[in-house]
């Protein structure tokens, strides 16, 4: 399992919650691989912010990942 790091994600978490009412969230992981956050942190990120039950994202062992 890829591990990736507490920063980058509270980073991306807090970047999700101050624009998620202002862009899709499509947008949103759009701009976060454009700022170089690895997917694991941003499937982490929306499922913090938005819940697992987004995007086909399930748990598996505590770690998102996209079916």
């Amino acid at each position: 399992m890829e591990q990736y790091s507490p920063m980058a994600h509270a980073a991306a978490v807090k970047y999700l919650r101050e624009n998620k009412d202002r862009f899709s969230l499509e947008r949103l992981r759009e701009q976060l691989r454009a700022q170089g956050y690895p997917d694991p942190v941003i499937a982490a990120g929306v499922a913090a912010v938005y819940g697992t039950h987004r995007m086909g994202l399930t748990l598996h062992f505590g770690a998102p990942t996209i079916e």
